[in-house]
């Protein structure tokens, strides 16, 4: 997305009433971006999401972001075990903005995966949230093993 673009639309109002398919969630000093999809994955592969957002520095200060999944409310995704994060972040030279990607992989999905994840950020007192992402699981097949035959006596 251009530079300008999202100085523009870094300072309007909730993104709700755009019809942006990479915005998600827009508040005067903190943006979410990244593309609404549904993903049909099967037991046992990897699943990459990506999370980008701008905030203010200077409004923000401490800024805390994550992905989450829907069980009723959004869980943040912390078991070490199963969810590797990765954080990276730079400013956006010539503003007080900085840019953070938030990534979350899951080495080896299984059937338990299904659902809806989001990527929620928040600082002071706003809080952005970002497209909510359907994850859909099939197992694998089994491959057909005959069980060896044994000959009658």
């Amino acid at each position: 997305m251009p530079e300008y673009l999202l100085s523009y639309l870094s300072f309007l109002p909730l993104c709700s009433s755009l019809q942006l398919p990479l915005v998600c969630s827009l508040v005067s000093s903190l943006s979410i971006f990244y593309q609404r999809t549904t993903l049909n994955k099967t037991v046992g592969e990897k699943l990459y999401l990506t999370c980008n957002l701008r905030y203010n520095t200077g409004d923000c200060g401490e800024i805390t972001a994550f992905w989450c999944k829907h069980h009723g409310n959004c869980q943040e995704l912390k078991d070490e075990q199963r969810y590797i994060t990765m954080v990276s972040e730079n400013n956006v030279q010539d503003t007080n903005f900085t840019q953070r990607q938030i990534e979350l992989e899951i080495e080896s999905l299984v059937l338990n995966d299904t659902g809806s994840y989001q990527c929620i950020a928040s600082c002071r007192r706003e809080t952005a949230t970002g497209h909510i992402i359907t994850l859909f699981l099939k197992g694998k097949r089994l491959s057909s093993v005959r069980p060896p035959f044994i000959a009658a006596s």
